[in-house]
């Protein structure tokens, strides 16, 4: 099952009215909302949904949304994208590539002590990045970048590490960077303070108010912003 490190469920931020379906929800201006979507039940990506959502907010997107979907796994997720019942998500790289392509899983497992040996190769993290990213379905994109260890279902051969995941026809190239920068952001010390952060008392809603205000005085933050304006990249 997919997980990330213990949260408690709250209330998210950034929310609009509910409706029938992602295409019957326009804002002022005609334009869908962008729908974040968590696993019903697991009240530990409530704060991750919220990071995402206000994310994308924050790069003058449409309306974003967070709607809890059934989802066992990363795999689900991928079928909900798929679907179009919902924009973004995030998966646990090592889980989902074991669900969606068990064969490419275990070359991947069998293949990571040769990884760690061998100099000027892609490491454990890369290796199952790839992985993953190849045995997605058309129409799936993800962030150049993945997030530290925050899935608890960490315990197999493989890295899981936490990635963004979207519809590629929903995410424009400012979109797709701001997600990235964000998954850039999300090492595993970072989700362990997170995670900390509410099981303490503290509200998502808090501890992503507190998570940006951190960021908006990071100079390196703000540095990648610079030089992303001044040279742009997209895949």
């Amino acid at each position: 099952m997919m997980s990330f490190s213990p949260l408690r469920l709250v209330g998210l931020a950034v929310v609009a009215a509910a409706c029938v379906s992602v295409s019957a929800c326009l804002d002022a201006g005609g334009t869908p909302e962008i729908v974040v979507g968590v696993a019903a039940g697991q009240p530990d990506q409530a704060v991750l949904g919220e990071l995402i959502a206000r994310q994308l907010a924050g790069r003058d997107a449409a309306t974003v949304r967070v709607d809890a979907v059934e989802a066992a796994g990363g795999e689900d997720m991928i079928d909900h994208l798929s679907a179009g019942t919902i924009d973004v998500a995030v998966i646990c790289t090592g889980e989902t590539l074991a669900q969606l392509n068990p064969q490419a899983a275990s070359t991947a497992a069998a293949n990571l002590h040769n990884s760690v040996a061998a100099e000027n190769r892609p490491g454990p993290v890369e290796l199952t990045y790839d992985a993953t990213l190849a045995s997605l379905p058309g129409g799936i994109g993800v962030t150049d970048s993945v997030g530290g260890e925050g899935c608890r279902s960490a315990d197999g051969p493989l890295p899981n590490n936490v990635l963004p995941v979207f519809r590629s026809s929903r995410i424009d190239r400012d979109l797709w960077w701001s997600l990235d920068l964000l998954a850039e952001r999300l090492d595993t010390v970072t989700l362990q303070k997170l995670s900390a952060a509410v099981d303490a008392g503290a509200s998502p809603a808090q501890v992503a108010d507190e998570f940006y205000r951190a960021a908006l005085v990071d100079e390196a933050f703000e540095e990648q912003a610079r030089e992303f304006a001044e040279h742009p990249r997209w895949l």
